[in-house]
């Protein structure tokens, strides 16, 4: 057993034997890494966070224009047409439809 002498003790600044300071020290250690909701983990869910609002900001964007197509669909006969033949490839009755891939 290490048994310590005044002037070894004395030789320890004064900051590290009060009780409130390795207390605070202690509860310092335990909150920035040792706990469930450390630093590591707040920042990991920080950046996680932006990036959702990120998603989040770009789904906005795609609903609206899928909001405006769907609206354009509704209400032009021409654009039904036009739409049709570029997204499913149908064409009429009199039509020969040539299908160019792009590789």
């Amino acid at each position: 057993m290490i048994q310590l002498t005044r002037d070894a003790i004395g030789k320890i600044p004064a900051i590290f034997r009060n009780v409130f300071f390795l207390t605070g020290f202690a509860f310092a250690i335990w909150m920035l890494f040792l706990d469930d909701n450390n630093m590591v983990s707040q920042y990991r869910l920080w950046r996680e966070l932006h990036e959702m609002e990120g998603k989040m900001d770009f789904y906005k964007q795609e609903a609206i224009k899928v909001e405006q197509e769907y609206n354009k669909l509704i209400t032009d006969e021409h654009y039904v047409s036009q739409y049709a033949r570029e997204k499913y490839w149908m064409k009429k009755d009199n039509e020969d439809l040539y299908i160019v891939v792009e590789q």
